[in-house]
């Protein structure tokens, strides 16, 4: 059997030995589809929240404004709570806290 190790062609440098990285792929594809899914929900979020502060503070329709404004801050908690991680964390929040 060859050995297949990386050696460097400066002999004052020491060949590494293999480290075992323990990386857990599927850790990490999850960890990155949940930050997929907050980025998607924070833009749609904007996508609201814009307008809505256009309302408030150029356009001088404040109605308008806190219809959007509303709007906004319920696609950003709707969006977050999708997320079954986050409901479980809440659920599991809100029963340590009657359980004091």
């Amino acid at each position: 059997m060859s050995d297949t190790r990386p050696v460097s062609p400066d002999p004052l440098i020491k060949t590494p030995e293999p480290v075992e990285t323990g990386m857990d792929f599927p850790a990490h594809v999850k960890t990155y589809n949940q930050f997929m899914n907050l980025t998607k929900w924070f833009c749609i979020h904007m996508c609201a929240l814009v307008p809505a502060l256009y309302f408030f503070i150029i356009a001088g329709n404040a109605t308008l404004g806190t219809v959007l404004l509303l709007l906004a801050i319920g696609l950003l908690i709707f969006g977050l709570f999708r997320n079954p991680k986050v409901r479980q964390d809440v659920a599991e929040a809100a029963g340590a806290s009657e359980q004091h």
